[in-house]
């Protein structure tokens, strides 16, 4: 089978995630991950002029992702839980 086949192919909610995920990474050789999450990260920042509800937000979505989520998306996960961490720690050492 192949990406495009497997895309179809869903028995559970984190199928539809996990196949647009593959697709996207196999088109982009996993440029697509190391991209987007910084660019969403970023992008709220810049819309809320603080990093503390982006970082927040990160941390929290990272950490559920981390322990629900399948294996093919650990990545993302870890690396929405790592921006989100680092967050709040930049902002905590901003303050001071």
């Amino acid at each position: 089978m192949t990406v495009l086949d497997d895309l179809f192919n869903v028995t559970s909610p984190f199928d539809i995630v996990t196949n647009y995920y593959d697709l996207a990474e196999s088109v982009t050789n996993g440029l697509f991950t190391m991209t987007a999450i910084p660019l969403i990260f970023f992008a709220s920042w810049l819309l809320t002029g603080k990093v503390v509800l982006p970082a927040t937000l990160f941390s929290i979505i990272g950490g559920f992702l981390l322990a629900v989520a399948p294996f093919e998306l650990k990545k993302v996960a870890l690396l929405m839980f790592v921006f989100g961490v680092g967050g709040l720690i930049y902002t905590w050492f901003k303050d001071r």
